[in-house]
């Protein structure tokens, strides 16, 4: 009789026990949860999202969706975050040389030009200004695409 006595505190001190462990765990699980939420919408008042793509002209096309840069991040900006870029500044002009290895070629008329997705049209427009002058805004698709430029405009990704 004494052994079931022994038997019944020990589980019900184990039941308190694990008890108050799941709700001590649920409760910082929560807090933490609070505290992701409050800081994810801080980082949105002072950054941004974007998709980035690169296409290399061989049906090679690497997407990098949800890349966060800082607000008042630019095309040229972005695209270093994801990439090893070359590049030339004339003018105040950022030029894109190579992207990850890819170099311009000038004897067959390839080079790297920037597209932006434009939503309501449904197209992809070429970049109106150099690359480090575009000022990117939350939620932007642009496309880096390595083509023939001898005839213009090129051709849309």
């Amino acid at each position: 009789m004494k052994s079931a006595w022994i038997l019944a505190a020990l589980l019900l001190a184990w039941a308190l026990g694990s008890t108050t462990a799941g709700v001590y765990y649920y409760e910082e699980y929560d807090k933490n949860q609070r505290l992701t939420q409050d800081l994810k919408q801080k980082l949105g008042e002072v950054s941004l999202s974007v998709n980035i793509a690169i296409d290399y002209g061989n049906d090679t096309r690497a997407w990098f969706n949800g890349t966060v840069v800082p607000v008042g991040a630019t095309v040229h900006n972005a695209t270093i975050k994801v990439a090893v870029v070359e590049h030339d500044q004339q003018f105040g002009a950022s030029y894109i040389i190579a992207i990850n290895g890819v170099r311009e070629n000038s004897n067959e008329k390839m080079s790297w030009m920037w597209w932006i997705w434009e939503q309501a049209e449904r197209k992809w427009i070429l970049g109106p200004i150099a690359n480090n002058e575009y000022v990117l805004t939350d939620g932007q698709t642009v496309i880096w695409y390595y083509e023939n430029i001898s005839t213009w405009p090129p051709q849309s990704p």
